[in-house]
């Protein structure tokens, strides 16, 4: 199944989420992004796209490689 970069990306974040324990509100404070962006990335309704810069800050603040948010990965079991 192909998938959008933006369902990746959502994806990934989902799967850092969860990975790292945190609430949306102290995720985006580690990623130096706001819990609203945060929000609405991950919200059905509003179905917003997670930009390059995000995707980027996300990757530095987790330690993952440059365009680990763009690929798809899987819970570690």
């Amino acid at each position: 199944m192909n998938l959008t970069i933006r369902e990746i990306r959502l994806n990934n974040l989902l799967l850092l989420l969860k990975e790292s324990g945190l609430s949306q509100s102290a995720f985006a404070v580690k990623a130096e992004t706001s819990a609203a962006y945060i929000s609405q990335i991950i919200s059905i309704k509003t179905k917003r796209n997670m930009g390059d810069f995000v995707a980027r800050n996300i990757e530095l603040a987790f330690k993952k490689p440059k365009g680990w948010m763009d690929n798809q990965h899987h819970a570690e079991e």
